[in-house]
């Protein structure tokens, strides 16, 4: 449930819009449709004032992360040459450019074509997921 129960948003309502954003950022990579770059089937219910983000599970794990961070940036995973390549294509599609990126102790460097908190995942299946949409766009 789109709840702030974390005060990241400021408020309920925008824990809503950010579930709103999850969806429409997965849904703008899945309309790139880039070979072997899937998204988690996902649903937005919206009922009496909540919303809910309904996603399927992923052959994914913690250590099939190969691009972006799940830490706030503490660890920054560019790992996959092949998904970058990927990533690289959509972000051309979805007019996004690419920026450099340093993890939190500026030890690391890399050159993302998403928000860094976009995830990339090499799944337990072979395929890649990426997750985390959020911040595909800037907000509005």
């Amino acid at each position: 449930m789109s709840r702030d129960w974390m005060n990241l948003y400021g408020g309920d309502s925008f824990a809503i819009k950010a579930a709103e954003h999850e969806l429409k950022g997965a849904m703008a990579y899945l309309d790139c449709r880039i070979d072997s770059l899937n998204t988690p089937l996902m649903a937005l219910i919206r009922y009496r004032g909540y919303a809910i983000i309904a996603q399927s599970f992923l052959p994914i794990d913690s250590s099939t992360i190969v691009y972006g961070t799940s830490d706030t940036g503490v660890t920054i995973h560019h790992s996959s040459p092949e998904i970058a390549e990927k990533i690289k294509l959509a972000a051309q599609m979805l007019n996004l450019k690419e920026h450099k990126v340093w993890n939190q102790s500026h030890t690391t460097c890399a050159i993302f074509h998403t928000a860094v908190d976009v995830e990339g995942h090499k799944g337990k299946d072979g395929q890649f997921y990426i997750l985390d949409t959020a911040r595909v766009y800037p907000p509005a």
